[in-house]
């Protein structure tokens, strides 16, 4: 762990994903989370929203000199198979794009990002949200637990990593 962690020292751009047709996501940049945001994908064509995933990563990694991304792992719910089959689709996406760019990939579950971010590993999305605004980030108004996701993934990646950060507040 400790060479992981020392090869990430100089890796001060970093995206965080939180990969669905809502997708939240968050800059981390030199002590600070610069942006964060959602990009809506399309939900009717499967071939637009993979190629709308694959471009936006893209851009945000040339614009932003991304050097490591993270996103929120997913998980087999029986109750929702559809959505894992589009979640598994979009993450491999994700892997191509980071193979293509040479771009380190770490995938945080979302257990270990609620409990990083509430100290509840079944903490309800309302409570991510609570204690994301509580930090000072401006997540709007309407469905921001995407954003809110995304913002937590980042946090407890650089929890992780004993890298330092700079809240709004």
């Amino acid at each position: 762990m400790e060479n992981k962690a020392n090869s990430l020292i100089g890796a001060p751009h970093i995206l965080s994903l939180d990969i669905a047709t809502n997708t939240g996501f968050a800059i981390y940049e030199n002590g600070i989370i610069t942006k964060y945001g959602l990009w809506k994908l399309d939900k009717q064509c499967r071939y637009n929203r993979r190629n709308g995933l694959s471009e936006y990563i893209k851009q945000i990694i040339d614009q932003y000199k991304i050097t490591v991304i993270i996103a929120e792992d997913i998980f087999f719910n029986p109750k929702k198979p559809k959505a894992y089959s589009a979640l598994k689709e979009l993450q491999k996406v994700l892997k191509v794009v980071c193979q293509q760019t040479d771009i380190p990939l770490e995938l945080i579950t979302p257990i270990d990002a609620k409990r990083s971010t509430t100290g509840n590993s079944v903490a309800f999305k309302e409570q991510v949200v609570s204690v994301i605004n509580s930090y000072g980030y401006d997540l709007g108004t309407g469905k921001v637990d995407d954003i809110a996701d995304a913002i937590s993934i980042m946090l407890t990646y650089l929890k992780r990593y004993y890298l330092p950060i700079t809240h709004p507040k």
